[in-house]
């Protein structure tokens, strides 16, 4: 959610081929639409990203708690790729 008071972590991949958007948009679905933001990378610099914000009328279906990207790798990702019915087909 953009919030000018916090901030999130996240990993910035550059040259998306344009043919690949509308497989990124199938795969987020419903819940979330794409937005420019400005995002400052490790070195300090900054850039303007395309990125995916959850839409206002699914903010009920969030966590409380931050969510955690190494946590992820370590203990979600496994499951995502078994369970999310649409990972294959990507």
């Amino acid at each position: 959610m953009p919030d000018e008071k916090r901030s999130v972590e996240g990993v910035v991949y550059l040259n998306v081929p344009n043919s690949e958007w509308d497989r990124l948009d199938q795969f987020e679905g419903e819940m979330y639409a794409r937005q420019i933001v400005q995002v400052e990378l490790n070195d300090g610099a900054s850039l303007r990203a395309e990125t995916y914000v959850v839409k206002p009328n699914f903010l009920d279906h969030l966590s409380l708690s931050d969510w955690d990207f190494s946590d992820f790798l370590r203990n979600g990702k496994a499951s995502f790729e078994r369970h999310y019915k649409g990972y294959q087909s990507f």
